[in-house]
């Protein structure tokens, strides 16, 4: 059982928590609506620190999550990675509550495998399937930090499910990891504005949405320690 969850519920608010070690993702907010996730610490959970599924109307702010470099999830392949830090998907539905009208915003996100991603399951198509998709989702002003994978990776979403809309990539510090800073599913391209962000590596090249307004190199923290885990208050600039 997962930590903290918001099942079949409208109007929970989960704020002010140390959710650590567990075993299944640390915060899930599913088949849920009006969801405030706010300033918590979220480190070392199985699989997802915090988890968005089938959830609408969500407000993930001001949140702490860290990933410790020796701790990894072993996957149904069985090889090994870490914990993904904030996830969005329409998993397993079967209800009316889907990744719709969500923000992402002022988040320290430390490590782990990917900062803030979307991962499209396709292994279900009962009911309206078409309707398994991704929409109205702003992300500003969050750090990601030293990621395994990527700093932002959103899976492909292509027929016969609606194509993505309105997403807003702002105003972030984006760290990339061994693959990248942004991965996007190619045909999505024409959902995303992406302007006004600090690429920590370099700017993001090849195939991608238009990126306006960048700014790279490194971004001059604040704070002494910049490790896993140390107090998001250092990444002020």
């Amino acid at each position: 059982q997962d930590a903290e969850g918001g099942v079949f519920n409208d109007g929970v608010t989960i704020k002010n928590n140390t959710i650590y070690d567990n075993w299944g993702e640390g915060i899930s907010a599913f088949d849920s609506k009006n969801v405030k996730i706010l300033n918590n610490k979220v480190y070392n959970n199985y699989s997802v620190n915090i988890y968005l599924d089938r959830t609408e109307n969500a407000t993930v702010v001001g949140n702490h999550v860290y990933q410790e470099p020796n701790t990894r999830v072993k996957t149904c392949n069985g090889n090994s990675r870490q914990t993904r830090s904030i996830l969005i998907a329409n998993e397993d539905w079967t209800t009316t509550t889907l990744a719709n009208n969500i923000l992402i915003a002022n988040n320290v996100l430390q490590g782990g495998h990917s900062g803030i991603g979307y991962w499209q399951d396709t292994s279900y198509n009962q009911g309206s399937f078409e309707r398994n998709t991704y929409s109205n989702i702003v992300i500003a002003h969050n750090v990601i930090f030293n990621p395994e994978r990527y700093g932002i990776d959103f899976d492909s979403v292509s027929s016969p499910y609606n194509a993505p809309s309105n997403v807003h990539l702002l105003n972030n510090i984006i760290d990339g990891g061994s693959d990248g800073s942004l991965k996007i599913g190619s045909g999505n391209f024409g959902a995303w504005t992406i302007s006004n962000n600090h690429w920590v590596d370099a700017v993001p090249t090849g195939s991608q949405p238009s990126l306006a307004n960048n700014t790279t190199g490194n971004p001059q923290y604040l704070g002494p320690n910049l490790g896993i885990g140390s107090n998001p208050e250092n990444f002020k600039i």
